[in-house]
């Protein structure tokens, strides 16, 4: 996290990113990542987690590489010595804190990261009651793909649709073809 933020820093900095107009997204650990980011401050306007983790003490027991995590973090999350190792990265404990507008997009046969991990953050997220937040279920898709070429742009579409909601996005400035019908 703090590595990301020092990123985000020098670029504003450098005038390539506006503070008062900061967006996070990312897919998969993108996804992990901008969940925990959005439990650690308030900076983003907006935030569009697709297919992250929020909790990794589940992950382990419900993902396809689950013991993935057992090695990374040295240990079980059920282990006395690892419990709060687990709790302390997983975004989900740091929900009460999240002030960020935040849309979950979730490939719904994600065997990687179960779709069940953006359910648990928007539900809690839902319940505190504190920021607006929605979640996109894509029918069909799994975690590097989606079984109709319609649904490839579910990810971006939606992800901007949302983001225009919070910051006035010109694509048109930097991409001048977009919005043009081809």
């Amino acid at each position: 996290y703090q590595d990301i933020m020092l990123g985000v820093d020098e670029c504003i900095a450098r005038g390539a990113a506006d503070p008062e107009r900061l967006l996070v997204t990312g897919y998969s650990y993108g996804g992990y990542m901008s969940m925990f980011i959005i439990g650690q401050t308030g900076r983003f306007k907006a935030a569009v987690p697709m297919a992250g983790v929020s909790d990794l003490a589940s992950f382990v027991g419900t993902s396809d590489i689950g013991f993935w995590q057992t090695i990374q973090s040295k240990g079980y999350p059920w282990d006395p010595e690892r419990e709060s190792y687990y709790r302390e990265r997983s975004p989900l404990s740091h929900a009460p804190r999240v002030t960020t507008p935040t849309l979950f997009i979730h490939p719904e046969n994600d065997l990687r990261c179960p779709i069940q991990q953006s359910e648990q953050f928007y539900m809690r997220l839902k319940m505190i009651g504190k920021v607006p937040v929605e979640l996109v279920r894509v029918p069909g898709a799994w975690h590097v793909g989606t079984t109709k070429p319609s649904q490839d742009f579910v990810f971006d579409e939606k992800a901007l649709e949302w983001f225009r909601k919070y910051v006035d996005i010109r694509l048109e400035e930097y991409m001048p073809q977009a919005g043009k019908k081809t």
